[in-house]
């Protein structure tokens, strides 16, 4: 359980979590934060070991029941609805979302480049996936999770 005398108070709360790419990376943070503030979590990214890595730190705290683990890549647009709809089934509610989901790099079949490299056959295809992935899931998300954040009070996104 979070100190009562906390600045933040998430005792409760249940939190969807995206982008959980890396076990270090910000939106495993926010989780394991959130654990420590006594939140119910629900944690997604492409990889079920990091997840699984994520999911031991925020069980070694204490403060939090074990996450919900969704695996799968937010480019796939059945990943997306399927988040919304376990969520709510296990926990009946969602009272925050945290759009983590992003990419820095641009990968090609032989190792990551920028995007200033634009002679690259993939160019397209990649700006397709970076689109899909920071703007279209997100924009799902959103649509997806606004009639379950409107039910209970002081919900974020």
């Amino acid at each position: 359980m979070a100190p009562s005398n906390s600045k933040y108070y998430f005792s409760n709360l249940v939190a969807l979590i995206t982008g959980c790419s890396t076990s270090d990376g910000i939106p495993a943070q926010i989780a394991l934060q959130f654990a420590q503030f006594g939140a119910h979590l629900v944690i997604n990214g492409p990889s079920g070991e990091v997840l699984n890595a994520i999911a031991l730190q925020i069980n070694q705290s204490k403060q939090s029941k074990p996450p919900l683990i969704i695996v799968g890549d937010l480019t796939n647009r059945s990943v997306v609805p399927k988040l919304v709809q376990q969520t709510v089934a296990k926990f009946g509610r969602l009272d925050i979302l945290v759009n983590g989901g992003s990419s820095s790099m641009i990968e090609t079949n032989n190792s990551s480049s920028t995007i200033n490299e634009l002679d690259s056959c993939e160019l397209l295809d990649n700006f397709d996936r970076a689109i899909s992935l920071q703007v279209r899931s997100t924009l799902q998300l959103i649509q997806l999770c606004v009639p379950h954040l409107e039910k209970v009070n002081n919900s974020s996104i």
